[in-house]
């Protein structure tokens, strides 16, 4: 029988689920080591500032984030903030992923003690009567619902000449993307272009499109979108 109860606490067996998690978050050009650091580094007001926070476990990040100089913007961007990281530790990481996706569609409370009332529900007595916003549950089950609809999902095109061209949601990396296969009658396959988003790109590039040539084991970048819908000159 299908468990519908909630899993109101991310611990335990649903350790996966918290932030505090151990994995690897890859924003601003920086490798962090828990959703948590790459959260706390994100409220510095440079890029410089947030360094330190890469070598920090989880608790020391929460704890510097504390006296961070805090950019001005937070309140506004803190959620979206916090869902792509989100998204990122478990479409990068493809055993967190399926763990997230076999959670069903039950609900997901952060439950804590610690009075956080915004991104989970505390459950103190003093919190009891104040039911929580639990935006990280939210944020996750959103994740969940966006990796699902994304799971093995492919288009395939035939070619008069016999061939095929397969599109494919690339979910094994930390950035969304699409990759364009070239499939044999045989079934030989060959990844011939893709496109990604990828915000930590040099320049602020963040839609990149490369296309692999025969003689040459690394894509060739022939346009990247910044995010103001610029076009940068083509590559190569």
């Amino acid at each position: 029988m299908e468990n519908t109860n909630p899993i109101a606490r991310f611990e335990g067996e649903h350790r996966f689920l918290s932030n505090f998690h151990e994995c690897e978050i890859l924003y601003d050009g920086l490798m962090f080591h828990s959703v948590e650091a790459a959260f706390q580094a994100m409220k510095c007001q440079s890029h410089e500032e947030r360094i330190p926070l890469e070598d920090m476990t989880a608790t020391q990040a929460r704890q510097a984030g504390r006296r961070v100089r805090l950019r001005p913007d937070w309140e506004e961007c803190k959620r979206e903030l916090m869902f792509a990281l989100v998204m990122q530790k478990f479409s990068a990481n493809p055993v967190l992923r399926e763990k997230l996706l076999a959670t069903g569609d039950v609900e997901l409370l952060e439950g804590n003690h610690w009075h956080d009332n915004y991104w989970g529900n505390c459950e103190c007595s003093g919190c009891r009567n104040k039911p929580g916003q639990n935006h990280l549950g939210k944020i996750l089950m959103e994740v969940r619902r966006e990796l699902r609809a994304v799971k093995n999902e492919t288009l395939c095109t035939k070619l008069p000449n016999g061939f095929s061209l397969e599109a494919r949601n690339d979910v094994e990396t930390a950035y969304p993307g699409i990759h364009i296969t070239l499939v044999s009658p045989e079934g030989a396959r060959e990844v011939v272009c893709f496109a990604e988003y990828n915000p930590n790109r040099p320049g602020g590039r963040e839609l990149c499109v490369a296309a692999y040539r025969q003689d040459q084991e690394d894509p060739v970048y022939h346009e990247s979108y910044f995010s103001n819908g610029e076009e940068e000159e083509p590559h190569g």
